[in-house]
């Protein structure tokens, strides 16, 4: 299904069809990364491929400034326990976390703080704006 993004009036990004900017679509491919990233391996003239590595770029480019969320975000892709999250955050970074860091509100298996959606969703939109030619900086700024 093509999409298409623009920025409105307001600097807000907009979308229509299957997107990144979609951030249904997005939660849904951390829920589903492991089997979305295997079913497209080798794929490489299928749309979920392309997908994928979209995905993959943009949010390294999203998480790069944030490596403690990134490992998060990748321990809970790997469905591990919160408590196993705790002690290898610990481990890694010298940081206890509270289960407010690990606890969200995403109906699945992958739960996510509000905190840790904000960063990628607000790095996907500075990078489509970056790329498109905005001032991302000028447009948002992350709580």
């Amino acid at each position: 299904m093509p999409s298409s993004e623009w920025v409105n009036e307001n600097d807000e990004v907009c979308f229509s069809g299957i997107s990144l900017c979609d951030e249904r679509i997005v939660e849904q491919i951390l829920c589903n990364y492991q089997s979305l990233r295997t079913k497209s391996e080798g794929k490489f003239l299928g749309d979920t491929w392309y997908l994928m590595e979209d995905f993959d770029r943009i949010y390294e480019q999203a998480m790069a400034k944030y490596p403690m969320y990134r490992r998060i975000v990748e321990y809970k892709m790997d469905l591990r326990s919160n408590s196993d999250i705790q002690a290898r955050i610990h481990l890694d970074f010298h940081i206890l976390l509270n289960t407010y860091h690990l606890y969200g509100e995403i109906k699945s298996h992958v739960l996510l703080p509000n905190r840790l959606k904000k960063i990628i969703f607000f790095g996907i939109t500075q990078i489509w704006l970056r790329v498109s030619g905005r001032d991302a900086l000028a447009v948002g700024k992350l709580n």
